[in-house]
């Protein structure tokens, strides 16, 4: 039974509307990521995926989340730019990533002095570096506002 908590608001975009259809292009988004290329890498071939395709990436499970493409640009923005996004699907099972606001009390070992000054500006300028790396889709990058499951 699914649960619904109050909506979750942030800067960023709908991953599931945008066209994604290379899976040379997702290969290339995980060259910004080595680390996370070789989990990847390993865990395909633990499942026996020896030429993933575009549903593969698609149903990728990191063993926390299943957020498939979302998660994985989340990872590698993680790992390469230090910035920690975000990963909500909505009741319609719409994957977003976005910037959540944070508290200062609330900044961890992947934050620092960053996230205190950061910008609208060089929020969007990160998402769209990675983003479109997989896709020439028109990011719409903005104030979203997710129902999350619980």
């Amino acid at each position: 039974m699914n649960t619904w908590e109050a909506d979750i608001t942030g800067y960023g975009v709908c991953i599931s509307k945008l066209d994604i259809n290379s899976v040379e292009r997702i290969e290339a988004l995980l060259n910004y990521a080595p680390k996370l290329r070789k989990k990847i890498k390993e865990t395909f071939a633990e499942n026996g995926i020896i030429t993933p395709t575009l549903d593969d990436y698609d149903e990728y499970d990191d063993g926390d989340t299943f957020s498939g493409i979302a998660g994985i640009l989340q990872d590698v923005i993680l790992e390469d730019a230090h910035i920690l996004f975000d990963v909500y699907e909505n009741y319609n099972c719409e994957r977003f990533l976005i910037f959540e606001p944070r508290y200062p009390w609330n900044i961890n070992r992947y934050t620092d002095d960053l996230y205190l000054n950061i910008t609208q500006e060089q929020i969007k300028e990160i998402l769209k570096k990675y983003i479109s790396v997989i896709t020439d889709s028109e990011i719409h990058i903005r104030t979203q506002v997710v129902a999350k499951r619980k």
